[in-house]
């Protein structure tokens, strides 16, 4: 694994987050991978820069951008932390696991372990 400068963690966390905006914003996988080229083109162009204060600048508007053009409601994973199905199936209550649920009795505690007649199925 190769160490990476503090600059270029940063330059990748940029683009990351740029992909994860567009991603947002799109609504097809066609117009996502549109953004996608146009964001690496931008990135790109700005390659071959190595004056410290010229990159400050850039990095900053880059900030700008996102922070300017962040969606209000980003995509979340499903099964993530505040996505649509977190904790959706809840464990059951302690009390329904020891009692049953009223009325019903479990054939295998009632009847005992029973095997199953394929013959007259």
């Amino acid at each position: 694994m190769s160490s990476m400068t503090p600059h270029v963690a940063h330059v990748r966390q940029l683009y990351r987050r740029a992909l994860r905006s567009a991603f947002d914003w799109s609504t097809t996988r066609e117009g996502f991978r549109q953004s996608a080229v146009h964001i690496r083109y931008m990135f790109e162009e700005n390659r071959d820069v190595h004056n410290a204060k010229r990159l400050a600048e850039i990095i900053k508007a880059t900030e700008a951008k996102l922070a300017e053009t962040a969606h209000p409601e980003p995509y979340r994973y499903p099964t993530s932390p505040f996505g649509t199905k977190f904790e959706r199936n809840p464990a059951v209550p302690p009390h329904i696991v020891e009692n049953g649920l009223g009325d019903y009795v479990d054939p295998a505690k009632a009847f005992g372990k029973f095997e199953r007649n394929f013959v007259n199925v």
